[in-house]
């Protein structure tokens, strides 16, 4: 995603989030993320619905605990 994206934003299929899209991430834990789609991902080509959303590493929830759901703001 690049280091300028910094943690505001959403790597996402541009033809199905278009860039500037602003999305309402809430975690299965409660913690609910507010981010725009400002880039494109590599694996947009094979799961155009999948999103790449950065975090600091001590934000990153236990793996196998989270599911998320995804609201178009």
């Amino acid at each position: 995603m690049g280091s300028s994206m910094g943690y505001s934003g959403v790597a996402a299929n541009l033809g199905v989030f278009p860039r500037g899209t602003r999305l309402k991430i809430s975690m299965s834990n409660g913690t609910v993320l507010y981010r725009t789609v400002n880039d494109t991902g590599s694996f947009a080509a094979s799961n155009s619905h999948q999103l790449d959303v950065a975090m600091p590493n001590n934000q990153i929830p236990s793996a196998g605990v989270l599911s998320a759901t995804v609201q178009v703001l």
